[in-house]
Order: structure tokens, then C-alpha cells, then sequence
């Protein structure tokens, strides 16, 4: 696993009167740790995902064959979303030609190899996640190197290594998730109970257009390689089961969906459950398209024959908080530059008796993040009724001082004198950022 500097508090106001805390701080609570939250916090409120998802996210691994113009994009957002595992498979160097659109590196990587820089440019952005590199996939190698991952994503330009990574997904029954960008156009394929062989039986006998011949939009294969993102996010979190095309037109505007249905399942996913290599081999037609795994397609390279394949179980990545909350750097005093009828992180945590808490976030924000002591009233409450939510906090604070917090200290200082309340400097955010100290 790669590692990097310590994160580092931003220069802002709360810099200068936040000194170190020698004790412990554990205000707050989540089944994630709290470096984690913070970095995640915004996809993480999208119902769909949540706590639960972000920790499948965090569980799994991702084979990316191609780090080129979609690798690149692609790579990118599932590094930045959390995936714990991501696995390379380049064989090139960087050209000059390729910075107009393959967003992974720069003009002082040209010569490198892919592979190495495109791990330097990500582990820049997250530190977190485990990076793998290998050599271009062949058919000898995809075994033992797809056996570590949950799910492939096709970013190269090879029709027949296609072929070989939908063949290998089928037989493992993993999602297969493939794209293509030419020009204005591009297309992704979400394959999860259909192959790409049950779409194209046969590959095509022409010569197929390339970026160097036909030419390429930079931006394009930017649109194409975050759909292919999106398209892993959706299927790691049960949200896309079926099997479908997305073409995309950039200079129509144009974003069509075709559903694959109705297809009819090909040779390979039919028969292979059932078949040994040497009886699917005879029906090969296909020539140099057509590839299989060195092994009997019905075991996995160590299983005995009548063994059926399963996706391997490979330990889950640990997301460990890079620092503890020993020497947590939080706001005491009143200090200089605070707003007025503002209060501090670290005087409530000294007098935690002489405050009610009160969390004016989402609950959905809430959820992932939360205080146990705290009060949860979500701002739009206060809004529609805050003379019942004034009567019910005092009601309630007996004579404590109510303190409301939000997620970075702007909207509880607004809303502070409303419920005749201070506001706590810095909200979470605030928090979070001390906790790094």
C-alpha cells in the first residue's frame, strides 16, 4: 500500500487558535473511521450509498485493463470514490501524443512507463487504496491475475483481448464492464448475465477504425471513462444487475440506453458449467478472437474438475484512520478571529455538562456521522417550525447553553440567534480537521 505526507490543516482562521489537546477526543461516532468520513461524507448522504455502501466500496477490488483515455478517467473516480483495490494492466509508455486526452499523466512522464505513473498520479489523490500492477493480460496470465478481483473494467483497444476478459468474466460470473471512443461518440457496456460474445457472436472481419486514424476528443473519452465509473459504482452496490449499452454522442448531446434482454446467451455462457476445455475448443470458429483459460473451464486453476468456479475470497482492504485521536488538534478558548457567540470544540469537550449539543444537519448526514449526546434537529425543521424548536430546546437545555453544530460552522453561526443559541466553530469539518492534527 502506498503512503503519503500527513494530511495537513488547511491556513485558515482556525489554524491559529487551535492548539493541541494532549487527552483523547471521541465526540463523535461512526463504523467508519473518521478520516474516512470526512473524505466520503458527500457521496456517502446519497441514500443509495450511505455507510454500507462506501464499506463495499472499501471491500472490493477492481481489475482496470487499459490506463490510457478512458483507463485514465476511470481510474480516477473509482480511486477518488474509495474503491480499497485497484489493479493496472498496461504495457505501454507515455507519448506525447497521448497527454491531449489520457488525464493520468504529464508532459514530464513522457517515456515512463504507464503503469508506474498513472500509480504515482493516483496514490497522489489517495493514499488509501492498494495499488496492483501488471503486464498486458494474456491468456496464460488472466487466470492468476483476475483471480484477485470482484470485478473487470476493459479500457484497451484490443477486440481480442475483449473477448478474453468477457470470456473470463462469464466463467467466473463477475461483472464485465467494457467501453469504446471514436471521434465525438463513444459507448460503455454493463455486462452482468450477458457477454460480450452473446452480443457479437462473431467479431468483425474489417478493419476497425483507431485514435490515430480516425482521431479522438479528449473530453470525450473523459464523459466515457466516468460512465464506466459510474457503471462499477452502480454494480458493487446492487444498483445495476441487468445487462445494457450506453452510446453517447457528445456532438448531438446525445445519451441513448439499449437493453440487452432479449439477447440469447452465447456458447461459452451456456456451456460453462457444464463443458471441459477440450469440448468447448471444438467449437471454436473465431480463429485468433476466441480465447480460453489455460485451465478446464469449469474449475478453477487448483480445484479439482468437478469443482464449479467461484469468485475467489481475498482479504477485505482495512481503512485505518492515518492518525488516533491522541494529540487531537481542537479550538480552545475563545480565541482571536472566532465570530461572535462562538464557542469552541475543546470548551465543550472541558465542560461537556454545561452544553446541549444540537446537530442541525440531514439525518442522512447524521447517520453517518453522529454524536450520541447530541440532539439531532435538521435545519429544514427549524426553518418551518423554529418557535416549537425554541420552546423545545430550552425546554430541554433546562440551564445548560445550547450549542448547535453543522457540517462546517457557517449555517449553525446563521441560525444561532434564531434559537438564542452559540454556535460551534468549525462543525465537523472543524472536528475532523483537528482529529489529523
Amino acid at each position: 500500500m502506498t503512503t503519503s505526507k500527513e494530511d495537513a490543516i488547511p491556513e485558515t482562521t482556525a489554524r491559529s487558535v487551535c492548539p493541541v489537546v494532549s487527552e483523547s477526543v471521541s465526540l463523535f461516532s461512526s463504523s467508519l473511521p473518521l478520516s474516512l468520513v470526512e473524505r466520503f461524507s458527500r457521496q456517502m448522504i446519497v441514500g443509495s450509498v450511505g455507510v454500507s455502501g462506501q464499506k463495499k466500496l472499501l471491500a472490493t477490488r477492481v481489475l482496470v485493463v487499459g490506463c490510457g483515455g478512458l483507463g485514465g478517467p476511470t481510474l480516477l473516480y473509482l480511486n477518488a470514490m474509495g474503491f480499497g483495490g485497484l489493479g493496472i494492466s498496461d504495457s505501454d509508455t507515455v507519448e506525447d501524443s497521448n497527454l491531449n486526452r489520457q488525464i493520468l499523466f504529464t508532459e514530464g512522464m513522457v517515456g515512463r512507463s504507464k503503469v508506474d505513473s498513472a500509480v504515482e498520479t493516483l496514490s497522489s489523490l489517495n493514499s488509501s487504496t492498494e495499488f496492483f500492477k501488471h503486464p498486458a493480460i494474456t491468456k496464460e496470465n488472466l487466470w492468476p491475475i483476475g483471480a484477485s478481483y470482484d470485478l473487470i473494467v476493459d479500457c484497451a483497444d484490443s477486440r481480442a483481448l475483449r473477448y478474453l476478459l468477457s470470456d473470463y468474466s462469464s466463467v467466473r460470473g463477475i461483472p464485465f464492464i467494457c467501453g469504446s471512443s471514436l471521434r465525438w461518440e463513444g459507448s460503455v457496456y454493463h455486462l452482468h448475465n450477458y457477454c460480450y460474445r452473446c452480443i457479437y457472436p462473431k467479431a468483425s472481419s474489417g478493419k476497425l477504425d483507431t485514435c490515430a486514424s480516425a482521431g479522438i476528443i479528449g473530453s470525450v473519452c473523459g464523459v466515457v471513462g466516468s460512465a464506466m465509473a459510474t457503471e462499477v459504482l452502480k454494480s458493487v452496490l446492487g444498483l445495476s444487475t441487468d445487462s445494457y449499452l450506453v452510446q453517447i454522442n457528445a456532438l448531438k448531446n446525445e445519451w441513448m440506453k439499449v437493453s440487452l434482454g432479449a439477447k440469447a446467451l452465447c456458447w461459452v455462457c451456456t456451456s460453462k458449467q457444464t463443458r471441459t476445455k477440450g469440448e468447448m475448443q471444438a467449437q471454436i470458429v473465431m480463429g485468433e478472437d476466441v480465447y480460453l483459460p489455460p485451465t478446464i473451464l469449469s474449475t478453477t486453476p487448483t480445484a479439482t474438475p468437478t469443482t464449479r468456479i467461484a469468485t475467489p475470497k481475498h482479504s477485505t482492504p482495512t481503512a485505518t484512520p492515518k492518525h488516533s485521536t491522541q494529540g487531537v488538534a481542537v479550538c480552545s478558548g475563545a480565541g482571536e478571529g472566532l465570530p461572535g457567540n462562538t464557542v469552541t470544540w475543546a470548551t465543550i469537550l472541558a465542560e461537556p455538562g454545561k452544553y446541549l449539543l444540537v446537530d442541525i444537519r440531514s439525518k442522512a448526514e447524521a447517520s453517518i456521522l453522529s454524536v450520541s449526546s447530541a440532539i439531532s434537529l435538521p435545519l429544514s425543521e427549524i426553518i418551518d417550525h423554529h418557535q416549537k424548536a425554541l420552546v423545545r430546546l430550552h425546554k430541554k437545555a433546562k440551564q445548560r447553553t445550547i450549542a448547535l453544530f453543522c457540517r462546517n460552522g457557517t449555517t449553525s453561526l446563521k441560525f444561532a440567534p434564531l434559537l438564542k443559541a452559540v454556535n460551534v466553530f468549525g462543525g465537523v469539518s472543524g472536528y475532523l480537521a483537528g482529529s489529523h492534527g
